[in-house]
């Protein structure tokens, strides 16, 4: 079964808002999930990223 493909400025077109803040969007949330960087809001605590804790 194949999934059915749309590039980046289409999807942007579909969602409703700008290539370039789609694009950015999805760097965040890829370095996010992969570890690079934890994630974080403005009044979340930092999530502790390593097995072992203090």
């Amino acid at each position: 079964m194949t999934h059915p493909t749309v590039t980046t400025a289409r999807a942007a077109e579909i969602v409703g808002v700008g290539y370039e803040v789609l694009r950015s969007y999805l760097k965040r949330v890829s370095a996010v999930t992969s570890g690079c960087f934890p994630a974080s809001t403005s009044r979340a605590p930092t999530p502790k990223t390593t097995r072992f804790h203090a």
